[in-house]
């Protein structure tokens, strides 16, 4: 029975929705995509994205049968406004998340409980890139297994 990748989940969410989709493209990822020289898919550096990943330090709760944890969502925009109005799009996509909600992944739909804002965004320019991102932060539950494996 193969487990859904929660990061994966959160991925897929965040490129569905079609207020991201129209400011970032596909330009959604777990690694940005930024000097990768000679690749047709490499990002430039004045293109909009969002780069999610796991924040480090969550403890995991092994005995509910869910992913329970912490996710850093990294804006990139070619200013610091462009920057925030990615992480504004996400807010309204958070916010409009009522209750359950469902996003395919390539190990099946994966039940995604919550997914909460946890911490204040801060405006930064990436250290290694030198674009301008906003970060912030949400703690998701997401169901272990896809519901396939419940019919």
């Amino acid at each position: 029975m193969p487990m859904i990748d929660p990061i994966a989940a959160i991925l897929k969410l965040i490129s569905d929705n079609t207020n991201v989709q129209a400011i970032v493209g596909d330009r959604v990822a777990g690694k940005h995509k930024f000097a990768q020289a000679g690749s047709v898919n490499a990002w430039k550096a004045d293109q909009s994205c969002i780069v999610a990943k796991d924040d480090p330090g969550t403890t995991p709760d092994i005995d509910i049968g869910d992913h329970v944890g912490r996710v850093e969502l990294r804006c990139y925009g070619a200013t610091p406004a462009a920057a925030r109005k990615i992480y504004n799009s996400l807010i309204e996509l958070i916010r409009d998340l009522e209750g359950r909600t469902t996003a395919n992944t390539s190990n099946g739909t994966a039940l995604i409980y919550s997914l909460v804002m946890d911490a204040s965004p801060f405006t930064t320019v990436d250290p290694d890139l030198s674009i301008d991102m906003v970060v912030g932060y949400a703690r998701y539950r997401i169901h272990e297994y896809a519901l396939e494996e419940y019919q």
